[in-house]
């Protein structure tokens, strides 16, 4: 969720670096469940992109299937699946 795009919030409350791990993914359905314009979308992925680097750079295992990536699937659940 984008409110959770954050390195402090509360999702993060206890997080262990040496057993937990954070799941991202990009998928189509998020921009189509739900109308989004282009601008949006495309300012959402950037803001991931970013967050997925912030989260690397504080030493977060991290989890993360990018929208143009090979054998990415077209929704959330679908994409846990994998």
């Amino acid at each position: 969720l984008g409110d959770q795009l954050d390195l402090h919030a509360a999702a993060f409350d206890g997080f262990d670096a040496a057993v937990d791990a954070v799941w991202m993914a990009e998928v189509a359905e998020e921009s189509t469940q739900v109308w989004s314009s282009k601008p949006r979308t495309a300012l959402f992925l950037a803001a991931m992109r970013h967050f997925a680097v912030e989260l690397q750079a504080a030493g977060r295992r991290l989890h993360y299937a990018r929208l143009d990536a090979p054998g990415t699937a077209g929704s959330l659940d679908a994409q846990l699946r994998l």
